[in-house]
C-alpha cells in the first residue's frame, strides 16, 4: 500500500476473493456507483487506505509495547512532538470515544490534531459517517490484523483507534474558575474518572503538574467516557506560583486532605456568598504536595467509617459539593 493523496482511496488486493476485505471492497464499490475502476473508488468522497502489511510504518504508532517496533516508533513520536510541541501524542481507542473525538475535532479544531485513524473492515461500516473528514487519513484492515498491529485483542464494536496530539498546553493565566488543579495524580483511570466527573459539573479549566498532564491519555480517556475532551488544559511545575497569583486575585484555593482545616460544608457555605475557586486533588500516595498546601485552605470529607477515599471518589464529592451550591444551581433537578 502507498501513500494516499487527498481525498483518494487506495486498495491493496485482498488475500482471497471471499476474504473480508474483498466483500468491504464490494460494499464500498457499491456504495460509489459501481462503474468506476478500482483506481478512482470513493475519490471524491473518502481518505481510506486498505492494508494488510501489519509492518506498514503508518501503523507503527499503534502499537502496544509488547508488539512494538521501537525504533521506527520513537522516530514518528519524536517527529509529531518536534511538530506539536505544545501537545501529547497518543492512539485513543473505542467507538464512544473516537466519537466524541471527532466531534470536538469538528468544534475546536485547535485543541486536538487528529493524525490518522484506523478501524477493523468488520466495522467500518458502521463507523464511515464520522471517520471521515478532510485531510485525516484512515487505514482499514481485517480485525485479526488490528489485533495483531495494537497487540491486544478488542471486541469486535471497539476496534477503532485515532492517532492524536492531544491535549494542548494552554497559558494558565488563560483558565477560568472554577479551575481543577491536578497535583501528580498519575493514575490514568483516576485522572479519567475525575475529568468525566469536573465536564459533567460544567469545571472545564484543568490546572496540571507535568506527570498528570502527561496521563492523560488513552486510559483516560476511555475511563472519562471521551468527556475529557471537552476541557482545556494547562501545565506547569510551578503550583505555588500560579495558586499564589490565584489567591491574591481573590480565588478561594482549595485543597482535598483527609486531615483538613475545614469541613466540606464549611467550604459550601462558604462558596454560596460568593467568589470562586480553585480545587486542588493530590497524588494517590502522599497526596496534595506541600507547595500546594502553603497556599490553600484545606477542606475534610466527613466520613463516618472506613479507610479514606480513593482521589476519584473524593474529588467527585468535592466538585460536586463545591459547584452545586450556587444560586444558579439552586432550581436544577
Amino acid at each position: 500500500s502507498q501513500g494516499l493523496g487527498s481525498g483518494e482511496l487506495r486498495w491493496m488486493s485482498a488475500k482471497k476473493p471471499g476474504s473480508e476485505l474483498a466483500m468491504l471492497q464490494g460494499r464500498l464499490w457499491h456504495r460509489c456507483g459501481g462503474a468506476r475502476p478500482a483506481s478512482t473508488l470513493c475519490r471524491t468522497r473518502c481518505t481510506a487506505t486498505l492494508v494488510t502489511d501489519p509492518e506498514d510504518n503508518r501503523l507503527a504508532l499503534y502499537s502496544m509495547k509488547s508488539v512494538r517496533r521501537f525504533k521506527e516508533y520513537e522516530r514518528q513520536r519524536r517527529h509529531l512532538l518536534a511538530e506539536y510541541p505544545d501537545y501529547n501524542v497518543a492512539v485513543h481507542s473505542s467507538r464512544k470515544v473516537v466519537e466524541k473525538l471527532v466531534d470536538h475535532w469538528q468544534a475546536s479544531s485547535d485543541d486536538v490534531v487528529i493524525h490518522s485513524m484506523l478501524a477493523s473492515s468488520s466495522l467500518y461500516d458502521q463507523i464511515s459517517h464520522f471517520v471521515h473528514r478532510p485531510g485525516v487519513p484512515v487505514l482499514v484492515a481485517e480485525k485479526e490484523m488490528v489485533d495483531e498491529v495494537v497487540g491486544l485483542r478488542h471486541r469486535r464494536e471497539n476496534a477503532v483507534f485515532a492517532l492524536v496530539s492531544f491535549p494542548r498546553r494552554a497559558d494558565p493565566d488563560t483558565l477560568t474558575p472554577p479551575i481543577l488543579v491536578l497535583d501528580n495524580v498519575s493514575s490514568s483511570e483516576n485522572l479519567g474518572a475525575i475529568l468525566r466527573t469536573a465536564a459533567g459539573l460544567g469545571v472545564f479549566s484543568i490546572l496540571a503538574t507535568p506527570l498528570s498532564f502527561n496521563s492523560v491519555n488513552s486510559r483516560a480517556a476511555r475511563a472519562s467516557a471521551g468527556n475529557l475532551y471537552k476541557c482545556r488544559y494547562a501545565c506547569t511545575a510551578d503550583l505555588r506560583h500560579h495558586l499564589t497569583k490565584w489567591r491574591d486575585a481573590g480565588l478561594s484555593i482549595y485543597a482535598a486532605d483527609e486531615t483538613g482545616d475545614i469541613c466540606l460544608d464549611e467550604a459550601a457555605a462558604a462558596g454560596r456568598a460568593g467568589g470562586s475557586w480553585v480545587l486542588v486533588v493530590g497524588a494517590e500516595r502522599g497526596g496534595v504536595s506541600g507547595a500546594a498546601l502553603d497556599v490553600a485552605t484545606t477542606v475534610r470529607i466527613p466520613q463516618m467509617s472506613g479507610d479514606t477515599l480513593n482521589v476519584g471518589h473524593a474529588a467527585a464529592i468535592v466538585l460536586y459539593t463545591l459547584r452545586c451550591t450556587g444560586p444558579e444551581y439552586a432550581n436544577r433537578g
